[in-house]
């Protein structure tokens, strides 16, 4: 079905199909989910699942329903993530509320959940952890965890530490939509306000992108909040140095600290410095993601 979009004016009616071939139309070349980009904006001005999309193809959308739809398009064409037009985001199988003061919560960052479950599960011997989600933005992290331990009628205190009171504003709503009264929140940098051996876990997606290493980086990050993407470190690691040193201070013995990394090279990095470390941490490991690519780096005191 060929739709001539250029004589149509505001006054114009729009059929479901009609308005998902043009919002893929306009995000050709703009987006690689062009398609799913358009069913999920379009649902969420209609306010109904994606599945309706396709039994109601002939349904005409009301004036303002499809510039609401157009505008939503074009903030998206932009480079806008489809999570910040939508105010959500699927994560560990959780729907979590995200704003642009968060990152965008990202499929690899799954891998740490999984790791910081093996942990608990099969390496501490605590009944009840306290694990701190150090830089915890929109709380996904932590909040993931407390319900896949829920699941398994297994208990821990999560603490979510962010310098960004407006992160913490965004956690905290995702703390009330998911019932996690054992998810508490703190304002602080990093782990100062941390007494020296009282956390069995810290686990943490620091920020590890390069500044001076723009090129390839898609349109959508610049969206985000710089200080939650980039290291001032050349080679990405500055943060993951400052919780390296940290979280040996707030480790009981036999405490792990768990951190994403970018790559194998950001990996080998903190490798060397556990090597080199005064401090004896015990043990050093490296889990990588679906694409073999080292994703979380595993360190034991």
């Amino acid at each position: 079905m060929e739709v001539n979009f250029s004589g149509r004016n505001n006054f114009s009616l729009f059929s479901i199909e009609e308005a998902l071939r043009y919002g893929m139309e306009q995000l050709k070349g703009r987006s690689t989910s062009a398609r799913l980009d358009a069913e999920l904006l379009l649902a969420k001005v209609l306010s109904c699942p994606k599945s309706f999309l396709y039994g109601h193809r002939d349904e005409l959308l009301t004036p303002f329903q499809f510039s609401k739809f157009k505008t939503l398009i074009e903030k998206r064409r932009r480079g806008m993530p489809t999570a910040y037009l939508l105010r959500r985001r699927e994560f560990y199988g959780i729907n979590f509320f995200v704003t642009q003061d968060v990152l965008v919560p990202r499929p690899e960052t799954e891998v740490l959940v999984s790791t910081a479950l093996y942990i608990i599960n099969e390496k501490l011997s605590v009944r009840e952890p306290l694990v701190v989600d150090a830089g915890t933005g929109s709380g996904c992290i932590g909040i993931a965890l407390l319900k896949e331990l829920e699941k398994q009628e297994r208990r821990a205190v999560v603490i979510g530490v962010d310098n960004s009171a407006k992160a913490l504003r965004t956690a905290k709503v995702n703390k009330r939509m998911h019932n996690c009264f054992s998810f508490n929140l703190i304002c602080a940098f990093w782990l100062s306000f941390l007494r020296d051996s009282t956390v069995d876990l810290v686990v943490s997606n620091p920020p590890y992108l390069v500044k001076g290493r723009g090129v390839g980086y898609q349109a959508e990050i610049f969206f985000e909040p710089e200080s939650a993407l980039f290291a001032d470190e050349d080679c990405g690691v500055s943060c993951h140095l400052s919780l390296f040193k940290d979280s040996f201070r707030v480790l009981r013995k036999g405490g792990y600290l768990l951190m994403e990394v970018g790559d194998r090279e950001q990996a080998e990095i903190l490798k060397e410095k556990f090597l080199s470390f005064s401090g004896k941490w015990e043990d050093f490991s490296i889990v990588n993601d679906l694409s073999c690519t080292p994703r979380v780096v595993v360190l034991k005191k």
